[in-house]
């Protein structure tokens, strides 16, 4: 599920286009991302949606602007 790839991937962020919020569902830019979490952990840190502030950013490995994904892995998961 898409969810499990949100943590510790700050890095993979870093060199995306673009992301989105699995939560919120918010298209974001990588610039716009300015907390984390895991800032400690030696597996990476964990982005933090600047609109929700949920740890659930995805990059654009996932098809972040197609909304049916979107809400049928949602439904999957929550």
């Amino acid at each position: 599920m898409a969810h499990k790839r949100s943590i510790f991937r700050s890095e993979e962020l870093s060199g995306s286009l673009g992301c989105a919020c699995f939560y919120c569902q918010l298209l974001i830019r990588t610039d716009r991302i300015i907390n984390w979490t895991d800032q400690r952990n030696e597996k990476g840190k964990t982005d933090l949606c600047p609109n929700c502030r949920i740890d659930l950013i995805l990059s654009n490995k996932f098809p972040i602007d197609d909304k049916k994904y979107f809400k049928e892995d949602f439904k999957k998961t929550f």
